[in-house]
């Protein structure tokens, strides 16, 4: 069986006519914040790595999922520049701006420590992009981050399945 890495569907083109500072200021969050893509990215591989000894299926499973994540962080890239500002490797978070930085990513010592950490990342991203969504009042980029929480929601599904089979 084939595992499916993404939602059917594809993503929304987004062409902006305007600027908005605000918009792209909560998209960096998504983007390279704590919990972002860059964060999953980073995570994804480095279990990845990890897993590849151990558990060459599991490991490819990540590798995969972080591929989609790669996307999606280039589509908000593309929305952050259309908004305004160039999309650094930061976001605001609750302590004001912070550059994104390798002790977000939860290492974990165990493959079963580290798959329910990468489970917890899709729980808060679905929720964050969702937050996003009513503080954004534009229809494409609403569009845009309800397609990533699709993604977000199969790799929720993929992470459960394999921690049920441990």
């Amino acid at each position: 069986m084939e595992i499916k890495y993404r939602a059917e569907g594809a993503y929304p083109e987004i062409t902006l006519d305007f600027k908005n500072r605000q918009y792209a200021e909560l998209l960096l969050d998504d983007y390279a914040g704590m919990h972002s893509e860059l964060t999953a990215i980073t995570q994804y591989m480095y279990h990845s790595i990890v897993e590849r000894c151990g558990n060459a299926k599991v490991a490819e499973i990540l590798r995969q999922i972080a591929m989609v994540e790669m996307h999606h962080m280039t589509l908000l890239g593309e929305v952050i520049i259309q908004l305004g500002i160039h999309p650094v490797y930061r976001g605001q978070g609750a302590l004001g701006r912070n550059y994104w930085s390798g002790k977000f990513v939860a290492y974990g010592q165990s493959m079963r420590e580290q798959l329910k950490s990468d489970l917890d990342g899709e729980r808060e991203a679905i929720l964050t992009y969702r937050r996003h969504i009513e503080q954004i009042d534009n229809r494409d980029i609403q569009s845009l981050l309800q397609r990533i929480i699709e993604d977000e929601k199969v790799h929720e599904s993929i992470l459960c399945d394999i921690l049920k089979k441990m």
